[in-house]
This record gives structure tokens, C-alpha cells and sequence, in this order.
């Protein structure tokens, strides 16, 4: 795991897949640059990962163009030529950080945005050796906060609980790196595919130590797309039943 010369914590690669989202991507992206330091003087080390998965509007040239701007060195984008699904490309950008010896991995969907604090709150001075963050996030729809699906949060991770919803947020999850080796998204699923993948590290645990932390905390921004692909599809819900007993 590589320490930031700069503060006494892992480099972070943040992950954000893209697809026909010009015109939310600057809010995600100014999210992440406008990140409090972890203390006055010390900022992390941080590498945004954007995937883009073949977008037909401009997405690309916005974050371009907001790169050559202002002069920012710490965005990596990567075009593809087909489109393959976000899970796709979480899978491309998470291999990417982990070869560029990131040692924490944080979840940023191209439609969200974080509060300033997010980093600083989350990690901190906290001890992340072999820990899964997560947090609620505040939900808005129209620019009208909402609360979509009525998922209630547990205030420790319940496993079982979990088969029931998925509380766990995306664009709220920072992760230890090293936890994320040799496992992937379903690119198979249309949807559901960051369930499928929490599951797969909660069964994990049995085998290694990995500590769920609900950190009580909202620091996310999450945007609510009545055509998005959240409990979007029945078949990939039902696959979950199938794979491991879910009780939807």
C-alpha cells in the first residue's frame, strides 16, 4: 500500500463510470476537488479514475475542457469505443488504481457529489487497514429532496438485513484497496450489480476480516433517476434470489 508523501494515509483513487452525463460530471468532479485537507496543511493524495462508456453527447469534452483549464493533473480519463455497462467500467478503473498503488478506493457515481468533508470524515485519522465505509446519503430528485425506496439503514451492518435491501450507497463507499483484489462487478446484471458485489465482499469476510462501518454521517449527494438502473430490472433482483437466498 503506497503512503502519500503528503498526509500519513494511502493514495485514493476515486472511480466515477460515465455515460451521457455532460451535464452533471463538473458537480462530481468539483466535489472531489474541493476536498478538505486532512488536516490545514496536509491534502491526500488523490487520482479521479473517469471512465467514460462511450457517451454520445459531450461528455468527454466537458471534463476535457474543465482538465486544459484549470490546469489539473490528478484526472485520468479513459474514452472507450463501445459501450459495456457501468460495471464494465468500475472494473476497468479499479485495476487501474490498484496497478497505480492506490491504497484506498472511493465510489463516485458521474450523477453525485460529495460534501466538502466526505474524505475528511471518513477516513481521517481513522484506522482503515481491511475496512468498508459507507454512509446515507441525502437523496434529491428535480432538485426536491427525497427519500426513494424507503431503505432503512441499520446502525451496524446486518447481513441478514442485507438480503432484504441494499443499504449500501455506491457513491458513498470507501474501501480499503486491497479488499477489491481479484474480485469484479457483474457485468452480466443491468442493475443490482453493486449488491451482487457487496454480498460477494460480505461473504468474504468469513474468510478474512473485513470491518462494514455505517459512519453516521451524510456526506453524499445522490441524484435520483426515475430512469436509472436502480431496482430497475426484476430478472437481475430475481438472480440474487437465486444466487444467494435474497428475500425480495
Amino acid at each position: 500500500m503506497e503512503e502519500n508523501k503528503l498526509c500519513k494515509c494511502p493514495k485514493i483513487g476515486v472511480i466515477t463510470p460515465m455515460y451521457n452525463n455532460a451535464d452533471t460530471i463538473l458537480t462530481a468532479i468539483k466535489s472531489v476537488q474541493n476536498q478538505e485537507a486532512f488536516t490545514k496543511n496536509e491534502p491526500y493524495g488523490i487520482t479521479h479514475y473517469i471512465y467514460d462508456d462511450f457517451s454520445t453527447d459531450n461528455s468527454v469534452g466537458v471534463v476535457v475542457d474543465f482538465i486544459i483549464k484549470n490546469n489539473i493533473s490528478n484526472i485520468k480519463i479513459f474514452p472507450n469505443q463501445e459501450n459495456k455497462g457501468q460495471s464494465n467500467a468500475r472494473n476497468v478503473l479499479i485495476k487501474k488504481a490498484l496497478y497505480q498503488g492506490c491504497g484506498i478506493i472511493a465510489f463516485l457515481d458521474a450523477d453525485d457529489s460529495w460534501h466538502s468533508n466526505h474524505l475528511k470524515l471518513n477516513i481521517g485519522k481513522k484506522q482503515f487497514d481491511n475496512c468498508f465505509h459507507y454512509s446515507q446519503p441525502e437523496c434529491f430528485q428535480n432538485n426536491q429532496q427525497v427519500w426513494p425506496m424507503n431503505i432503512p439503514i441499520p446502525k451496524t451492518f446486518d447481513g441478514e438485513q442485507f438480503k432484504y435491501n441494499n443499504f449500501i450507497w455506491i457513491s458513498s463507499v470507501i474501501v480499503d484497496a486491497k479488499l477489491l483484489i481479484g474480485e469484479e462487478f457483474d457485468s452480466s446484471l443491468d442493475s443490482v450489480e453493486d449488491w451482487d458485489f457487496w454480498w460477494r465482499l460480505y461473504l468474504k469476510s468469513s474468510k478474512m476480516p473485513i470491518n462494514f462501518i455505517d459512519n453516521g454521517t451524510t456526506t453524499v449527494r445522490y441524484n435520483v433517476n426515475p430512469n436509472g438502473q436502480a431496482g430497475k430490472s426484476d430478472k437481475a433482483r430475481k438472480l440474487l434470489v437465486e444466487r444467494y437466498g435474497f428475500k425480495l
